[in-house]
């Protein structure tokens, strides 16, 4: 087959390349280079292949530093810089191509403060020979190093010693301080039998998410900045824990606080958005749906008296405070979904109407086509994308967008 040049890049990190009509994905490339392909699978518009061999490099290449634990959607082959890059050209390109802005208002990526060992948090599954390993296409591959992970994490991982039986997923978690938390899962809602060795926390999840706790704590403790904040089992959070104070302080920045302004925070998590917010704002609405991270928003916020802590679904509680012709005149409302908008919320979106929207997302096809509704249905502009390098060495990120009312 003849050589093909890699064009672009897809936002799950693979290259692109064009074969007549067929696009063609091709991982561990990078924009620029040529290479020969073999063909893994085929159809009548996209062909998923990989590299045979080179026959042009680019001059971002290294050498990976190891086969990664993330293999499928590792960038350990790009220069840190580049990788930066190509992440701010996979933001474009989403808003280019779905909300059809032909130059976005997009700012360089804030890069991370740790670009190796950043990960405090890994999921493990196991393989069929009972030991543990992660997620390689369809396969679960043991694993033995991960430049990514935080060290602790693999010193955890061996020293354990129990029976992978029922177990489906293992989730470690580690603090700078060396405290670890492990969070459980099985195919059977039973707590498995446990000979450990390590010091630490465990942690049973129920099929319904519940969390059991079976040793120690129910929660490990983060530093952020000057704020110390908790993360119980179960609770969303985002791996790359140095960069959470990046990503809370380009939030605030987004939402411009005045000392008057009442501020929304919807799918709050721990609590992160109003920890920052609050010592800036009049009063702050925090709404999250998952009962143990409105727990720890609760603890984390504890200073805060003017910090109201709402548990529910955002659209039902978002329609509520739309009814209430009483309701407080919000400057701002903060959105980080886990996935895209449904159609509910933003229908009360419609009926609040307020002027400022700070839009957070880890995945940008999603942001893209909510941004294209928020901007071509409801007449809000996108003023700003602040990305930030959440997860280095892969092609995944965050971004923090600002919309205006029009």
């Amino acid at each position: 087959m003849e050589a093909l040049t890699i064009v672009d890049i897809a936002p799950d990190g693979r290259g692109i390349a064009y074969l007549g009509e067929k696009t063609v994905f091709v991982p561990n490339t990078i924009p620029g280079e040529v290479v020969h392909i073999r063909v893994i699978h085929e159809t009548d518009t996209q062909i998923d292949a990989e590299v045979e061999s080179f026959e042009e490099i680019s001059a971002d290449r290294v050498e990976p530093r190891d086969e990664g634990c993330l293999d499928s959607v590792s960038w350990q082959h790009i220069q840190y810089e580049a990788q930066l890059a190509l992440k701010a050209d996979i933001v474009s390109s989403a808003l280019e191509n779905i909300v059809k802005i032909p130059e976005p208002p997009l700012a360089w990526p804030i890069a991370s403060v740790e670009q190796w060992a950043y990960a405090r948090r890994m999921t493990f599954l196991p393989t069929t020979e009972g030991i543990l390993g992660y997620q390689r296409a369809q396969k679960i591959i043991p694993i033995e190093t991960c430049a990514i992970a935080h060290p602790h994490i693999m010193n955890v991982l061996d020293e354990l010693n129990m029976e992978f039986d029922t177990i489906t997923r293992l989730d470690i978690h580690v603090n700078d301080l060396g405290d670890s938390m492990l969070v459980l899962q099985t195919s059977d809602d039973a707590p498995p039998e446990l000979e450990i060795n390590i010091a630490g926390s465990i942690n049973f999840l129920l099929s319904d998410h519940e969390p059991v706790n079976l040793i120690g704590d129910t929660h490990i403790v983060h530093q952020v900045g000057k704020h110390s904040v908790r993360l119980t089992a179960g609770v969303f959070s985002r791996p790359n824990v140095p960069q959470w104070q990046a990503l809370a302080q380009t939030v605030l920045e987004a939402a411009q606080p005045q000392e008057d302004d009442s501020i929304l925070d919807v799918y709050g998590g721990i609590g992160l958005f109003s920890l920052f917010l609050a010592p800036h704002v009049n009063y702050i609405t925090y709404i999250e749906r998952y009962p143990p991270a409105a727990t720890d928003a609760e603890f984390n916020l504890a200073a805060f008296e003017h910090v109201d802590i709402v548990e529910g679904r955002a659209e039902v509680i978002l329609d509520d405070i739309a009814a209430d012709r009483d309701h407080e005149d919000y400057a701002t409302i903060i959105l980080d979904p886990t996935k895209r908008l449904s159609d509910s919320v933003l229908q009360a979106l419609r009926k609040l109407n307020i002027p400022r929207i700070v839009y957070v997302s880890s995945d940008m096809v999603h942001m893209a086509k909510d941004i294209n509704v928020l901007v071509w249905q409801m007449r809000y502009q996108l003023v700003g994308v602040q990305p930030i390098d959440t997860d280095p060495q892969t092609p995944n990120l965050t971004c923090v967008c600002l919309l205006e009312r029009r």
